[in-house]
């Protein structure tokens, strides 16, 4: 590499770390954040290993205490939120020194300059590597996917094996996502892209088996740890969006197209209101314009990849195979190919963070785009492009640190929202001086293994305070439009052009029984809060963010003019009491209120672009009727288990209901 390209990729390594580092130190804590920390912290102040991880989107929880320990682990250190982050932080550095160090023999100069923009710099990664999610973690893991597979192209190696193998199992005890890198694995096997070492194989799995132990002992007592088939296998066959949707986060990958509520920026508390004014909506409307022109260079380079080289000549076992670059080659081939198997059988509809294990091989078609570029005689527009795309990103990420719903306290987006008890651990991590959160807040979420305080919520009645609608349901008309007709239809019988692809399905506003059991404040809430604060569907959107109160009141009086009028002996439903009272069918699914990771080309959008959220929870078992919005299919998430609901105690609502909020 010459002098002069090497320096320019070292400098874009340095800004590309120090920008991390920056959103490290401005981390803020959200939804389902909770779930995790609440894990770390009781292991690491009160000793308690919780051995299984966040609720799953196919109900039951993550297997293992991979995540109670990562999480944990560095809060004996330094008891702070953003303890975790920094494990995570760290992470990506190596994921990116490991992959540098693997990939160097087999690219050129200007696809290792390329590397370094849309691998390092790109701010769908860039982003997760300063803020807890447990999915954030995957890339060191796809990292020794990659680094174990290259090494053993030519022959078998023990350790390698052991060490692919045991990758894989941490890894899946962090999220199911990593089921895209087991079926790289078997691919390249069965292609014979890899020489397995099957004593190394035994080991590996016999180390995994290890760290599931406690897992295991825990599922005997309580079979509802265990994912309980949340919707149906090859769900993405059937319905071809889902799997459309989950192919098309492999493509954005390398793309600037970032998901609508990432960039619900507000730079009021970095650079002052008025900046924020003019600033907030350039920087968003810049960064679609963007996102879409640099999708369409990686549609190309994708295209390009697959029509130029054709990548699956090269299946067949041959010498050729172990070549480094033609093994590279097959190797992101194959990638592409497991994602397209995997998000065609999986049973709920793919979300961003579920494909970040493959995320470095998602990025090399258009790598390998600027290399071709370069071997065609046009060197200098390869490195003009590759610059101008680590511009843009370095910009992309400033504005995120800056602005970014994940790196301030409140303005739009943000990710605190009240949660029904209170705990120590709020006051141990720092938790109410950095951002505080509503505490004590009747009805509302709370983390799923956290032993809730004195305050569950549950003391005093919302009927106890008058409540009057003020909607005009003639205002509110266009409103549902325009954002709840997709999902419920233009009559509000469930029926919109996304029904099919929604996992619970929308539910039928038009069901006059169901409308009358929820009173006037908590349809409005609902509408404000979303589903998720209300016990309820994963896939309502908390409008209270982009909506003013009146436009809520204004949708919910809308609401009320779509079912016939209730008879005179039903009487709308006030509280939980009230409601547990009536009988109802328990709907679960909420999600918690999501920041949002989701919302861009092909998501599951409604309105401004609030996303959908993936993991599924549910009300106190036996106290929740169908909420308005919801559909009566249960929503994933089983309750939380007897065992563990007795050992943590705690009075009301002491982690008696599992809930998973925001992220899945």
């Amino acid at each position: 590499m010459a002098r002069s390209d090497e320096l320019v990729r070292r400098l874009l390594i340095v800004a590309g770390l120090a920008l991390s580092a920056a959103m490290v130190a401005r981390a803020q804590i959200g939804g389902d954040q909770l779930n995790l920390l609440a894990r770390g912290w009781l292991w690491a102040a009160a000793g308690e290993l919780v051995p299984y991880g966040n609720p799953l989107s196919t109900g039951g929880y993550g297997p293992g205490a991979a995540t109670t320990v990562l999480v944990g682990a560095p809060l004996f250190l330094w008891m702070d939120p953003r303890a975790p982050v920094v494990l995570i932080w760290l992470s990506h550095l190596a994921a990116f020194l490991l992959l540098d160090r693997a990939l160097r023999p087999h690219l050129s100069d200007t696809e290792r300059l390329a590397f370094v923009a849309l691998y390092w710099l790109n701010p769908w990664r860039l982003e997760t590597s300063a803020y807890l999610w447990n999915p954030n973690l995957l890339f060191l893991f796809g990292a020794i996917h990659l680094a174990t597979a290259l090494g053993s192209r030519e022959r078998p190696s023990f350790l390698l094996s052991a060490g692919h193998v045991l990758a894989l199992g941490v890894a899946f005890q962090l999220h199911p996502g990593t089921l895209l890198a087991a079926t790289l694995s078997f691919l390249l096997w069965l292609r014979g892209y890899v020489r397995v070492h099957w004593w190394g194989v035994v080991a590996g799995a016999a180390a995994t088996l290890a760290t599931l132990v406690p897992w295991l002992a825990a599922l005997a007592d309580d079979p509802e740890l265990l994912a309980t088939g949340s919707g149906f296998p090859f769900r993405g066959l059937v319905f071809l969006f889902p799997m459309l949707k989950g192919l098309l986060y492999l493509v954005r990958y390398a793309s600037l197209s970032l998901n609508r509520q990432t960039t619900l920026f507000d730079f009021s508390e970095a650079l002052g209101p008025e900046i924020d004014r003019w600033l907030a909506p350039v920087a968003r409307g810049a960064l679609q314009l963007l996102g879409a022109a640099t999708l369409l260079v990686a549609l190309v380079a994708l295209a390009s990849f697959w029509r130029g080289r054709r990548p699956l000549a090269r299946w067949a076992p041959s010498a050729a195979a172990t070549a480094g670059r033609i093994w590279l080659e097959g190797y992101t081939a194959l990638a592409f190919v497991a994602g397209v198997l995997v998000f065609a059988a999986a049973p709920t509809t793919p979300q961003a963070w579920q494909a970040l294990v493959i995320f470095h091989a998602a990025i090399l078609p258009a790598v390998f785009g600027t290399g071709r570029l370069a071997a065609a005689g046009r060197s200098a527009l390869a490195r003009r492009a590759i610059l101008a795309f680590a511009s843009l990103a370095l910009a992309a990420d400033l504005a995120l640190a800056a602005g970014g719903p994940n790196f301030r306290c409140g303005g739009r987006g943000a990710l605190v929202f009240p949660l029904r008890s209170h705990s120590p651990m709020f006051e141990d991590l720092g938790l109410q001086r950095r951002c505080p959160w509503p505490l004590d807040v009747p009805h509302t979420w709370w983390p799923d293994v956290l032993p809730a305080g004195g305050g569950s919520g549950s003391g005093g009645s919302e009927a106890e305070t008058p409540f009057a609608l003020g909607g005009d349901a003639a205002r509110g008309e266009p409103l549902f439009a325009r954002r709840c007709k997709v999902c419920h239809g233009p009559e509000g019988k469930g029926d919109g052009s996304l029904a099919a692809g929604l996992d619970p399905p929308p539910g039928d506003l038009t069901d006059g029984a169901r409308m009358a059991r929820w009173s006037d404040r908590r349809l409005y809430e609902l509408l404000r809060d979303g589903g998720p604060a209300m016990g309820l569907s994963p896939r309502m959107i908390a409008w209270g963010k982009l909506a003013t109160d009146q436009e809520l009141r204004d949708m919910a009086a809308f609401v009320r003019t779509l079912a016939p009028a209730p008879p005179p002996s039903t009487s709308p439903v006030e509280s939980e009491e009230e409601e547990g009272a009536e009988g109802g069918d328990e709907d679960g699914g909420p999600e918690g209120k999501e920041e949002g990771k989701d919302g861009g080309v092909g998501e599951l959008e409604v309105g401004a672009g609030v996303r959908t959220v993936e993991s599924g929870a549910q009300r106190q078992e036996g106290s929740a009727s169908p909420g308005p919005l919801a559909s009566t299919q249960p929503a994933p998430g089983p309750p939380m288990p007897a065992r563990a609901a007795s050992e943590r105690g705690g009075g009301s609502g002491a982690g008696s209901n599992r809930i998973a909020s925001p992220r899945g």
